[in-house]
């Protein structure tokens, strides 16, 4: 499949009438400069290929920030610590970083940085983490379900009870209009990783070098052809991921 890949785009550029430097003996084009343009070939099917990992990894998180979700409206970092058994009654505590607005959460009062040292009375197992005192929190997830968070603030506790909701309206129009968006860029990615390989090509078949450096030339030009596709490719990852980190930051 790669020769196939290779020769496709060879014949293409070949049929466009673009000289091209050839052997004397066999009035071909020499092999390594073949070869050459097959590890471009290759470099850039397998950066679209992670680019394509890491699209469908957006996608998902795109969906799952359209979506409604049942909860209590805050997120938290579970600590574990020798101290916090001294000062909590138990190792495992969990730091409640966000409060989401209009949620239950807000409601009852619960502000960042307080710490939920206890769910229905009981401390936090100290080998759970973060997913696994989401859980517990959670339970079934039936909406109206009752849960309470034993809070210590201040150097004071409290006890608060609250009812799972729904939170977080689903969005889907919003959710594909940033859907439509990363479609939309991931074309154009691919798009100028095809402009920038058939540019490549050309250099390594209409080469401005001497012949006695061909080899030289070649693999070192392909290297740096592969850095060039992985920072298109990084560059891409990096503006789709905050506009998709800004529709989740929103979608509270």
């Amino acid at each position: 499949m790669k020769k196939v890949l290779a020769f496709s785009l060879l014949f293409l550029l070949l049929s466009s009438a673009i000289p091209t430097v050839v052997s004397a003996e066999t009035d071909t084009i020499p092999s390594i400069q073949i070869r050459a343009v097959e590890r471009l070939i290759t470099a850039r099917n397998n950066t679209i290929r992670t680019g394509g990992e890491e699209y469908f990894k957006l996608e998902r998180r795109i969906q799952k920030a359209s979506d409604a979700f049942v909860g209590i409206g805050i997120r938290f970092l579970v600590a574990t610590s020798d101290r916090n058994e001294e000062w909590f009654g138990s190792k495992n505590i969990a730091i409640i970083t966000e409060v989401f607005g209009k949620s239950p959460a807000e409601k009852a009062g619960l502000k960042q940085g307080e710490v939920v040292i206890a769910i229905n009375g009981r401390p936090l197992p100290e080998k759970e983490r973060d997913g696994d005192v989401r859980a517990t929190i959670l339970g079934d997830k039936k909406l109206g379900r009752s849960v309470s968070l034993t809070v210590w603030s201040n150097s004071e506790t409290r006890t608060v009870t609250l009812a799972l909701a729904e939170l977080r309206p689903a969005r889907p129009e919003e959710g594909k209009k940033v859907f439509d968006n990363l479609s939309q860029s991931w074309d154009e990615l691919v798009a100028d990783m095809d402009a920038f390989l058939k540019d490549a090509a050309l250099r390594i078949l209409v080469p401005k070098t001497p012949s006695d450096n061909y080899e030289e030339y070649f693999w070192g030009f392909t290297k740096d052809v592969k850095n060039d596709l992985s920072d298109l490719l990084d560059s891409w990852y990096e503006s789709q991921n905050k506009t998709v980190t800004n529709f989740e930051t929103g979608a509270k």
